[in-house]
């Protein structure tokens, strides 16, 4: 969530939330972004965070209101990063494929809308890997919100044929 200004979470925990962009004043790639974060820390008591970049992610833990511990993890992707770290959390996988699903048709709403085509930017293997992917774990997900991801994917990859 801290890397979609179009995108909204509902976490269904209590808790504060920022949302960070890139190029803002504080944002993941200023100079002062760790000052800004432990000046922050105090009005956050307790948190966990990540900063996701292109080929890294930066783990923030605010334990009493002070920034203790500030990791760069190099990854290949972040797929391949929050899969391993939260495979115990089937729910949690399960809602991150949803919300791909969920980004991928806002991204090709706004390319029709500025007249481009999708297919330019995906394949139908992109969709039938998400797919596949999701079907391992759409017993997780809302009967509906998985139905409506499983049928959008399958629309996508028939329109190729």
């Amino acid at each position: 969530a801290l890397y979609y200004e179009q995108k909204i979470i509902d976490f269904k925990i209590s808790g504060i939330y920022i949302q960070i962009e890139g190029l803002s004043k504080h944002g993941p790639d200023s100079y002062n972004y760790v000052d800004f974060m432990n000046d922050l820390s105090y009005f956050l008591e307790n948190a966990l965070f990540y900063v996701d970049y292109f080929d890294s992610i930066d783990r923030y833990e605010i334990i009493d209101g002070i920034l203790q511990f500030q990791k760069r993890d190099e990854i290949n992707n972040f797929e391949d990063y929050f899969i391993l770290n939260y495979n115990s959390s089937p729910q949690t996988i399960a809602r991150y494929y949803a919300e791909k699903v969920d980004e991928i048709k806002r991204s090709n709403e706004d390319m029709i809308k500025m007249n481009s085509d999708p297919k330019e930017i995906y394949d139908p293997e992109d969709y039938e890997e998400l797919l596949e992917k999701l079907n391992n774990y759409k017993d997780f997900l809302p009967t509906d919100e998985a139905e409506e991801c499983v049928s959008w994917l399958k629309e996508q990859i028939a329109g190729y044929q």
